[in-house]
């Protein structure tokens, strides 16, 4: 195309034009197309131009006319042009030379059609001629091409979309799946602003009064968060263009597998995020409260999102969009992919992480206060307040008197108190003292000794009796101890209340009197479920039950009053979902804590070896093996629920076919209850495929490992009385 254009160019401006005078009529008149190949052509108005003649001044018109029509007629030619299209053309053409360009020919001579003209014009035609075959035969290989690659993905649409149905799921994921695309281009470009509106300007000393330090707290690991999306952006976009039909567009048999790989190495920079989120909320409401310099940046800069809600992104987009976009995908994905197994792993992956995300969410505020709180109090020795986890800070303020330090302040926590006074304006405390709290301690109102009563009510002492001291706190008013002292005696009942969620499992077996049993709660739940008709419930222990009924449930058994609840009138799903809760708040999970590295480091060795997992190999031996040495571990309390647990799951999972609760479903729920690290991460929630596939190896070979345990029990008990 483009050289055809600039060969027509180059020729008409090597044209000599020797003469030429202003016509009456610019019209060129109606032409019919002749022999271009040097012949004449003869134009309607019955003059015509042989090659190897010179042109007058007189007729200098004819000259140029011949010639432009020669080559336009040569283009008309290639074009196909209908007649009325080149009468239009040359007409055009005439209309815009101007009466200068007319007399610029009236005393010159130009020579016409000789032939090296005529050669050209021969070349040009057959080099366009040979272009338009050429452009021709290409196109009949795209259509084939198109033909052939359209039969071949209906051919395989048709295997693989067996039912109408099937369609519209296919339809619907696929439509999931550009939702989830177009979420993640959204969500680049906040992660760009970030970097560009603030990160690199504060970097380049925007704010002279923020310094690296606190920038590193402001924005943690964004620009690797970044960058991991940006990639995982182009591979989920490189499903487009796969050669395999199976593989792309509009199967992508391949998502799970390609959701994997990238949460590998994007969920662990999502959990340093997450566990430096109470940093960066603090540091940031530091700033904008006492650096002017700071908040003017902030507020300078323009556009819909503040930095505190950009910042806020990451926390949100993987429960918000991330999540429910893969759910989605999932749901509607055909069971009979080869990648299913890998969506399905991928999904777990990604429900533990929000969920890890969400707690941690929920957290941070409070782990904010504490880090606030920290930075508050000097102490000689470091004091961590966020060592624990679950610490909340109740409320804080100042005292008349607190034993014997005057002017003191005391900040209350839900398991401990910190006593100090206030030093200069800048609202530090100066460590004294930290209590422990516990059930043991004993708090008396100091009024409450004598007997008047008037005294009493103005009294602003109160006591906390530990094991090793009486302290006494007086309160500035009257009216601070009546807040402060039903607060600190609201924190203490909480350790002396008996409760049946997150208790011990033997000091719970203790409790009920049946020390060789099962938890009287865990029976009767168990009783409830185990009927026909509730095991046939579809997706039993999968789907959510009422949130109400469950907490008013859970009050309940807290209240010691399991026995008085009328059991057949609770709903199924919120019973099941009420065990789960049960085994997911046990101090010590069912399988204990030491087992969960090795059995879930054992599950991935296995599921990266290139060997065969097959039952009856010696390599499937040694695996369930393995599993069951591991279980040796378990307390006789530990193991006597593992003995009612189990065979009442593998009586769920017999009814699958009306529940669709095989046992791959059920260890998918029910395994991050049962096996579970000390703390939660992002990168266990990575391996909550290997915790299902282990709980799962458990439920479908429970009668094998039983006896293995046994004999490794038994062997034990000799190596031990031989010792």
């Amino acid at each position: 195309k483009g050289g055809f254009r600039s060969s027509l160019n180059f020729k008409a401006r090597r044209a000599t034009v020797a003469s030429k005078e202003l016509p009456e009529s610019r019209s060129l008149g109606s032409v019919e197309s002749g022999d271009l190949a040097g012949r004449s052509t003869k134009p309607s108005g019955g003059f015509g131009v042989a090659r190897n003649t010179f042109v007058s001044g007189k007729t200098h018109r004819t000259a140029l006319a011949s010639y432009c029509k020669t080559v336009l007629l040569l283009t008309c030619d290639a074009l196909t042009l209908e007649q009325q299209q080149r009468d239009d053309l040359l007409t055009a053409l005439d209309s815009v030379l101007s009466d200068d360009q007319h007399r610029e020919f009236q005393s010159k001579r130009i020579q016409v059609l000789l032939p090296p003209n005529v050669a050209a014009l021969e070349a040009i035609q057959n080099e366009t001629s040979l272009f338009l075959r050429y452009q021709a035969d290409v196109r009949k290989i795209v259509v084939i091409q198109s033909l052939f690659r359209g039969r071949r993905t209906r051919e395989w649409y048709r295997r693989h979309v067996q039912v109408r149905s099937d369609a519209k799921r296919l339809a619907i994921r696929n439509r999931a799946f550009m939702t989830f695309i177009a979420a993640e281009r959204e969500y680049q470009k906040i992660l760009n602003a970030v970097s560009r509106k603030y990160l690199k300007p504060l970097r380049g000393g925007a704010v002279k009064t923020v310094g690296v330090e606190r920038i590193v707290d402001i924005f943690q690991n964004i620009e690797i968060l970044q960058d991991e999306h940006c990639r995982l952006l182009t591979q989920l976009e490189g499903l487009f263009l796969l050669e395999n039909e199976e593989n792309t567009w509009p199967f992508m048999s391949n998502i799970g597998e390609c959701l994997l790989h990238a949460f590998q190495t994007l969920l662990p920079q999502y959990g340093v995020y997450t566990e430096n989120a109470h940093v960066q909320t603090a540091v940031l409401e530091e700033l904008i409260d006492t650096d002017p310099q700071f908040a003017g940046f902030l507020d300078q800069m323009p556009g819909d999102m503040s930095l505190v809600m950009m910042l806020q992104s990451p926390l949100n987009h993987i429960g918000n969009r991330v999540r429910p976009a893969i759910e989605h995908i999932f749901e509607h994905s055909l069971d009979r992919d080869e990648g299913y197994e890998e969506l399905e792993s991928a999904l777990q992956v990604i429900v533990k992480t929000s969920e890890y995300i969400l707690s941690s969410m929920d957290r941070a505020p409070q782990r904010a206060k504490l880090v606030k709180a920290t930075r508050r109090i000097l102490s000689d020795h470091p004091l961590n307040l966020n060592a624990n986890p679950e610490r909340e800070l109740l409320r804080e303020g100042p005292f008349a008197k607190v034993d014997t330090l005057k002017n003191a302040y005391v900040m209350l926590f839900n398991d401990v108190i910190v006593v100090g006074d206030l030093v200069g304006h800048d609202n530090h405390i100066k460590f004294h003292r930290k209590i422990e709290l516990n059930a043991k301690i004993v708090v008396t109102d100091s009024g409450e000794k004598g007997g008047d009563k008037k005294a009493a009510k103005s009294n602003k002492t109160f006591t906390l009796t530990t094991k090793d001291a009486t302290i006494a706190f007086t309160c500035k008013t009257v009216n601070d101890k009546l807040s402060w002292h039903p607060e600190i005696l609201l924190v203490l009942d909480k350790f002396e209340k008996k409760v049946v969620f997150g208790t011990p499992l033997e000091k719970l077996l203790a409790a009920d009197g049946r020390p060789n049993g099962i938890p009287r709660c865990v029976e009767l739940m168990l009783k409830h479920l185990r009927t026909e008709e509730h095991m046939k419930t579809e997706g039993l222990f999968r789907m959510a039950g009422k949130k109400v009924t469950i907490d008013n449930l859970r009050q309940e058994l807290d209240a010691g009053r399991a026995e008085e609840v009328v059991w057949s009138k609770v709903e199924v799903h919120s019973c099941a979902c009420l065990l789960k809760l049960w085994f997911r708040e046990l101090p010590e999970p069912l399988f204990p804590f030491p087992t969960f590295s090795k059995l879930v480091d054992m599950q991935a060795g296995y599921d990266n070896s290139e060997e065969a997992l097959e039952e009856g190999t010696p390599a499937w031996d040694g695996y369930v093996s393995l599993i069951a040495e591991q279980l040796c571990s378990m307390s006789p309390a530990q193991r006597t629920l593992f003995e009612a647990l189990i065979p009442f799951l593998r009586e769920v999972c017999a009814f699958s076919d009306t529940n669709k609760m095989h046992s791959k479903n059920m260890s998918v729920v029910f395994a991050p209850n049962l096996l579970r690290p000390e703390r939660d991460t992002v990168q266990t929630a990575l391996q909550s495929p290997q915790i299902s596939n282990v709980v799962r190896t458990i439920m479908d070979h429970y009668d094998r490992m039983r006896a293995l345990m046994d004999d490794a029990e038994l062997r034990n008990r000799l190596i031990a009385a031989k010792d």
